[in-house]
């Protein structure tokens, strides 16, 4: 028998099996899906791995989920999830300070947006340009990224992107001193954020709607804002988060004047925080700040020493 005759008798006996399927088997066999989405399935579930290991400050472990994700998504050429993998990998370089790999991250993921159509990456890539532009201090780079964004939006500014838009907006107007501007992009996004319960964007709007209020000298403002962030910070155990309202919360007792012992309570609890993080460099930051808030009171600073004799440890 030739190669050819072999392949023509295979097919024959395949094509049989077939037919015999069809008139014989059972009636209740499931039909085959018209398509198959098990790589995009596993990369979406290892994106969103990532994105609660980003919440919990574990940031190479959260890279190396969106990684993995990107991939799985490149492997069957799923454009839309290369994008967004590329976005992912981005914001993990630029929360741990590893600016030019962000701005790469970022780029490739707008390229590839921009090449087919891709609007909703499109506007998260910009988000990130925008808030990689923000931590370089060029505003008028930021605000062009935004606006942008807000443009590709349009007039859905409730979604989670056109939220986020408006959030970093309202942190260029600050900046630049236009705070009643800056208050109402931070409100309208905490408005949709709320609306929509996305309690961790939420979160970071009642922060910023905090520094706002402080800058302006409202300082019970500033208070019940970061008290808010962090009541949302905890419902979503975004651990970073809830590290920074404790510190803004110790900052602003201070200016109100409130007892020591009450300040260093939040400021240690911060450190306790950034411990359980494995960040002993920001650990020992906020001990030394507890220990400078407190000086006039001699017991209150001994704790906060003792406490830190353990973070050398």
């Amino acid at each position: 028998m030739t190669r050819s005759d072999g392949i023509l008798s295979f097919r024959a006996l395949l094509l049989v099996a077939t037919l015999t399927g069809l008139l014989f088997g059972c009636s209740s066999v499931p039909k085959p899906p018209e398509t198959v989405v098990v790589r995009q399935n596993r990369a979406a579930q290892l994106a969103e791995f990532g994105n609660n290991h980003l919440n919990r400050g574990l940031y190479a472990q959260a890279l190396q989920f969106f990684e993995m994700s990107l991939r799985e998504n490149q492997a069957v050429d799923h454009l839309p999830g290369v994008a967004r993998s590329h976005n992912s990998i981005g914001r993990v370089h630029l929360v741990t300070g590893e600016l030019d790999r962000a701005r790469v991250s970022f780029e490739t993921a707008l390229a590839v947006s921009r090449r087919h159509g891709l609007t909703l990456p499109e506007t998260q890539s910009l988000a990130g340009l925008g808030e990689l532009a923000l931590r370089t201090g060029d505003l008028t780079g930021a605000r062009a990224f935004m606006t942008e964004g807000l443009t590709i939006v349009g007039g859905n500014d409730r979604s989670l992107e056109g939220s986020i838009l408006l959030h970093n907006l309202a942190e260029i107007e600050m900046r630049e001193g236009n705070l009643g501007e800056a208050v109402r992009l931070a409100e309208r996004a905490l408005q949709h954020n709320m609306a929509a319960k996305r309690y961790e964007e939420g979160a970071a709007n009642h922060y910023l709607l905090s520094r706002i209020a402080h800058r302006s000298g409202d300082n019970p403002r500033a208070l019940r804002h970061a008290r808010a962030a962090l009541a949302y910070d905890k419902r979503t155990e975004n651990s970073p988060g809830i590290a920074q309202d404790l510190v803004a919360i110790g900052e602003l007792l201070a200016v109100a004047g409130e007892a020591s012992l009450v300040i260093a309570d939040y400021l240690v609890r911060a450190a306790d925080v950034y411990r359980a993080l494995g960040w002993p460099d920001r650990e020992t930051a906020v001990l030394i700040r507890a220990e400078a808030l407190t000086m006039g009171d001699a017991d209150t600073v001994r704790l906060i020493r003792a406490r830190r004799g353990q973070s050398d440890e």
